[in-house]
């Protein structure tokens, strides 16, 4: 079997600048100060090996991103898009929805179920156009009487567990 050798990786000195305002960045994902501590190393002249070693990763890991940066540059360490069937709406059409969804007229208010509906889809924008992930998650309060919890089991028409008279 072949010995396989290391990507050679150059860095001009915006490459460099760039790499390390990563590294240094109190925001920066872990996944790409990783990335930019690989390229780093490897331009040090480190072989894969060693920059695994020192940064606790799989020499399979430092080889991807080495040959990753040598081949396409800073815009090969971010990731590639991910498999799957492509969205059947478009951004427009979305955003058509959410509109529309967040300016119910008042016809629409009174009935009550699109109101529901409407307010969780502009939860649901809200949510993704914050920086940050939402705090709480969204749920629907259950308005039925035979699931409600403030009377005895028997009253509601549902048998308790055995040993218990009262809530269960």
């Amino acid at each position: 079997m072949p010995l396989l050798r290391a990507v050679p990786v150059m860095l001009s000195a915006g490459e460099r600048t760039a790499l390390k305002k990563r590294v240094r960045g109190a925001k920066t994902a872990h996944r790409d100060r990783l990335r930019a501590l690989i390229v780093l190393a490897a331009a040090r002249g480190r072989d894969n090996a060693r920059i695994a070693a020192d940064l606790q990763i799989t020499v399979d890991t430092v080889r991807k991103w080495r040959r990753r940066f040598a081949v396409r540059g800073l815009g090969g360490l971010a990731d590639l898009p991910r498999p799957g069937r492509p969205r059947r709406i478009g951004e427009l059409d979305r955003a058509a929805v959410v509109a529309l969804a967040c300016q119910l007229p008042a016809a629409i208010r009174a009935s009550g179920c699109p109101r529901a509906a409407a307010s969780t889809i502009c939860a649901r924008n809200r949510s993704r156009q914050a920086s940050s992930p939402p705090r709480t998650r969204l749920f629907k309060v259950v308005r039925s009487p035979a699931l409600s919890m403030t009377g005895t089991a028997r009253s509601s028409g549902m048998a308790a567990p055995r040993g218990r008279s009262q809530l269960w």
